[in-house]
């Protein structure tokens, strides 16, 4: 877990210090180390079930480590943005890249926390009736998955409007699925 983190910081700094007259550099370098990030992620999970040392704390931290990392990773992927498109002199598209940032971590944080405190207040098996979903709804929703996110992470320079519209895209999908959690938690509450 602490080698996600450390990755996910490096990217995050590497979106705030590295130089923004350059696009491409900068970008496959904080491209490459949100994948190491996501490599080091992976492999806690998997290491702490192989030496038989998983738990349930640990999962919720995990998850926990993994909501930081993604908001430090494409926090500081959107500042980086903001500041190249600044020194490019694009100040109306800084500044809707800026906002869609804020709205597409605010839905994914939005969206894992709301989950988590599903399961925390109603038990696993419950909440997992919130999650309930047809292979359509699956299908749409691995569109936000976190590999979907860094290829569009790496897609900015060179189809900037193609990347605009995924993480907007994603942006709406991880909204809905947020409500979507609401409505269908209601019936966990009534009773």
């Amino acid at each position: 877990m602490r080698a996600c983190a450390v990755a996910a910081l490096c990217a995050f700094l590497l979106g705030l210090l590295l130089p923004a007259s350059d696009v491409l550099i900068p970008v496959v370098l904080i491209y490459l180390t949100a994948q190491m990030a996501y490599v080091f992620d992976c492999a806690d999970g998997q290491l702490a079930r192989a030496m038989g040392t998983a738990s349930k704390f640990g999962d919720f931290l995990d998850k926990s480590v993994d909501i930081v990392s993604f908001t430090l990773i494409f926090g500081g992927y959107f500042g980086f943005l903001y500041r190249h498109l600044t020194v490019a002199g694009d100040n109306a598209n800084a500044e809707i890249w800026l906002l869609l940032g804020f709205l597409f971590l605010a839905a994914r944080t939005s969206r894992f926390a709301v989950w988590h405190r599903i399961q925390f207040e109603v038990g696993d098996r419950e909440a997992a009736l919130t999650k309930d979903d047809g292979m359509l709804v699956t299908v749409v929703k691995n569109v936000m998955d976190m590999q979907a996110s860094l290829f569009g992470l790496l897609l900015f320079p060179f189809a900037p409007d193609l990347c605009l519209l995924l993480f907007a895209i994603q942006t709406v999908i991880m909204a809905a699925v947020y409500v979507r959690y609401f409505i269908r938690a209601k019936h966990l509450y009534d009773n």
